[in-house]
C-alpha cells in the first residue's frame, strides 16, 4: 500500500516544483549545482539557465567545474538556485552559503534529498540506490539562523526551500545525528505536503508584493 509520501513522490518531482516557482514568481534566471546528465536541467522552463558540474556527463553543461570554483569566479546573481551536487553536509553547507550570497532579494534556493527515511539512506558513503547522503544536516544547520525562511516538501526524497526572511531559530545540540533527526525531524525540517508548500509560496508572494 502506498503511503502519502509515496503517492506524492510518484507525481511531483524536483523539476515540477522548480517550474512552479519560476511561473509563480516570474523568475528569469536559474542556476543548477550538480547537473549530472542534464535530466533535471533539460526540463526547467526559464529564460536564462546555467548549470555546474565537475564531471562532463551533459553535453550542454555551461560550467565544467566544482561549485566552489564556480562561485569563486561568478559575478552573476540568480532568482532561483537548485542545489543537488555533492551529497555531503559539509559541502552542502558551503553551497548554501555561496548561493545565499548570489541570490536575488526575492529569490529562492531549493535543495534535493533533504528527507531520508532510514539511516542507510543518509550515510556519507553510498551503500544503496535510493541515497540522499547527509544533506539533511546542512538544511538543519541553517535552521539555526533567524534571517531565513525554511521548509521542506515531502516529495522526491525531500525538497528543501530557503528564502531570505525570518524564522524561529532551531536550537540544535552540538552533536546531532540520525537518531536526533528520527525524533525531531518533522519540526526540524519543517515538513509539509506539496499542496501545503504551494500555499506557503503563494502566501510569501502576497506578503512581499
Amino acid at each position: 500500500m502506498h503511503t502519502q509520501h509515496d503517492f506524492e513522490t510518484d507525481q511531483y518531482y524536483r523539476f515540477d516544483m522548480l517550474n512552479y516557482l519560476i511561473k509563480l514568481y516570474g523568475y528569469k534566471s536559474y542556476l543548477e549545482i550538480g547537473a549530472a546528465a542534464g535530466y533535471n536541467f533539460e526540463k526547467i522552463n526559464c529564460k536564462y539557465k546555467v548549470c555546474v558540474d565537475p564531471e562532463k556527463k551533459y553535453s550542454k553543461l555551461t560550467h565544467n567545474c566544482t561549485s566552489d570554483e564556480f562561485f569563486k569566479k561568478n559575478t552573476e546573481t540568480f532568482d532561483l538556485i537548485f542545489i543537488d551536487g555533492l551529497h555531503v553536509s559539509d559541502q552542502v553547507i558551503i553551497d548554501i552559503e555561496n548561493a545565499l550570497e548570489f541570490l536575488n532579494p526575492m529569490g529562492t534556493i531549493m535543495m534535493h534529498d533533504c528527507l531520508p527515511t532510514s539511516y542507510e539512506q543518509q550515510t556519507k558513503e553510498r551503500t544503496q540506490w535510493n541515497w540522499t547522503g547527509d544533506v539533511w544536516k546542512a538544511f538543519a544547520h541553517y535552521r539555526q539562523r533567524p534571517d531565513l525562511t525554511m521548509f521542506t516538501c515531502d516529495t522526491d526524497f525531500g525538497l528543501g526551500f530557503i528564502k531570505k526572511g525570518s524564522q524561529v531559530p532551531w536550537e540544535l545540540p552540538e552533536d546531532f545525528d540520525f537518531d536526533y533527526y528520527a525524533l525531531h525531524g518533522f519540526g526540524l525540517m519543517n515538513i509539509h505536503t506539496v499542496f501545503q508548500v504551494w500555499q506557503i509560496l503563494q502566501n510569501l508572494k502576497t506578503r512581499n508584493m
